[in-house]
């Protein structure tokens, strides 16, 4: 197929070997199928997906960048060099890693997804925003969601330093972490190594309970204990 000039284009972008790569085909070929003019498919260097940006973040048309990974990357080693060729189309400006986490799919997914946070903030490339996607089938409702969030926050050029803002509000079952207490495990300098640790043990499971309360400590824990279980 032949290759595509990214930044000229007006539409959404799809690699077009993705409906060939599991766990992704099925997902790829319904984006394709349902999305009519929005979409188009095209031979994508480094990257997997490409979404078009609101005309108010730049004067010329600009796309946000998706990488997708799942643990079988993780397993082969090749998911930091895949990050880094990502990083190298123009730093970790307006480009993100989509993570399946899913355990239903393959042992393990959420401790992989935790390797490649910790690999990301051990390496010599500034953080990439890594979303957890928890199901292939969400993929396009986690994407609609991201950028939904990007586009009222407004920070296409910029992302916050710490990786517990993007990853904490996820850790918890049922529904998302409140703001107020996202706020508190902030100031309270854990960061998001901190509470992987933390929930390890009974007595930091009692330190978050008094930071966060009876109302959302059980529902994060329940996250790490039974729903995504780390073996």
């Amino acid at each position: 197929m032949e290759r595509f000039d990214v930044e000229s284009s007006e539409e959404n972008l799809i690699c077009s070997s993705l409906r060939r790569h599991e766990p992704w085909g099925s997902v790829a070929t319904q984006i394709l199928q349902s999305g009519g003019k929005l979409w188009k498919e095209t031979n994508l260097e480094s990257y997997d997906i490409a979404l078009l940006l609101p005309r108010e973040f730049q004067e010329c048309s600009r796309h946000f960048r998706f990488l997708l990974l799942s643990p079988v990357d993780i397993e082969r080693d090749g998911a930091m060099t895949r990050i880094k060729q990502l990083y190298d189309l123009g730093g970790y400006v307006d480009m993100a890693v989509v993570f399946l986490v899913d355990e239903n799919r393959k042992e393990g997914a959420t401790a992989s997804f935790m390797k490649l946070q910790l690999d990301i903030m051990a390496s010599d490339i500034p953080r990439i925003p890594v979303v957890p996607l928890f199901s292939p089938e969400a993929l396009t409702t986690t994407l609609q969601s991201f950028m939904a969030s990007l586009v009222s926050s407004r920070v296409a050029r910029s992302w916050p330093a710490d990786a517990t803002q993007d990853l904490l509000p996820y850790c918890i079952v049922n529904a998302s972490l409140s703001s107020q207490s996202l706020d508190v495990l902030s100031n309270n300098s854990l960061s998001f190594r901190d509470l992987l640790v933390a929930v390890a043990t009974d007595e930091g499971c009692n330190r978050i309970s008094d930071i966060i309360g009876q109302a959302e400590a059980p529902r994060m824990f329940s996250f790490w204990t039974h729903e995504f279980a780390i073996p």
